[in-house]
């Protein structure tokens, strides 16, 4: 559930948080090794996490609040809106509380979830975004735990009926790819499905495919994905490693087979 924090901040004409400000905030800490450098369209983090006991420490980079989805004294962190170095001393920031609060529990309750503005992403690269994204679905939750697959509030896209659900309209928001209140409140696309764990490795690994996949999509010309993707509709062969930063599984094409009808269908229907 994004905050007030994320809400009142989120809008298109925002002026994005600036790195060097925000570090005079924090204290000048020292220069960490960036990760994301390169990425510098904004995205908003929220960790969910139970068990937590002491008292919030003072952080600048996220706000920490109380969830009533979540037991035994359950909160959730919410970031800022982060780009660039940011998110890897956002990350950094977290990893240290967590370490200091230490016996942290995470259940099937637990998740992150990672909000990635869209900006005024044409309605046509917004169609070529969730193609991409569920022919490849399958891949994105091999790097979950597997009971997320069948969690309810982070149900997969190709369980949804190709042809009658629309972005912004009805699209669930409890999806993995959240394009429903997520589109329409924030303009962002909000991806649910990671597992709650305290492996920040995994945490760098995940929001780095995520912003190399939408940055992809923004900055690809809307014919190129049109044609990558019926080429591997009739051939069978996928071209495109350079969506994941070239490092999709050798096994990709028998891990993807299953969704290519969904993405089939779903691209040949007209009310977009």
């Amino acid at each position: 559930m994004a905050s007030q924090l994320v809400k009142n901040k989120w809008p298109v004409s925002v002026k994005f948080p600036d790195f060097f400000e925000v570090l005079e905030n924090c204290g000048q800490p020292e220069i960490i090794r960036s990760k994301f450098k390169n990425h510098t369209n904004p995205v908003g983090i929220e960790v969910e996490v139970e068990g937590w006991k002491k008292t919030i420490p003072s952080l600048h980079l996220w706000e920490c609040r109380e969830d009533g989805s979540l037991k035994d004294s359950g909160r959730e962190f919410v970031s800022i809106i982060l780009s660039g170095v940011l998110i890897d001393y956002a990350l950094r920031d977290l990893e240290d509380v967590f370490k200091w609060h230490g016996d942290l529990k995470w259940s099937h309750r637990t998740s992150i979830h990672v909000h990635v503005n869209l900006k005024e992403l044409p309605v046509l690269k917004l169609k070529w975004l969730i193609a991409y994204y569920a022919l490849t679905e399958p891949y994105w939750y091999m790097m979950c735990d597997e009971k997320r697959l069948g969690n309810s509030f982070c149900f997969p896209v190709c369980s949804m009926n190709p042809r009658s659900v629309v972005p912004g309209k009805n699209w669930p928001k409890y999806c993995g790819l959240n394009l429903g209140s997520s589109l329409t409140t924030f303009n962002t696309v909000e991806f649910r499905q990671m597992h709650g764990h305290e492996d920040f490795a995994l945490y760098r690994k995940w929001i780095k495919r995520i912003c190399e996949f939408i940055d992809y999509i923004h900055n690809t010309p809307a014919k190129i994905l049109r044609i990558q993707m019926e080429t591997y509709l009739m051939s069978g062969k996928i071209g495109f490693k350079e969506v994941f930063g070239g490092s999709l599984p050798e096994n990709v094409d028998k891990v993807i087979y299953d969704n290519a009808k969904w993405v089939a269908d779903f691209i040949q229907t007209g009310n977009r």
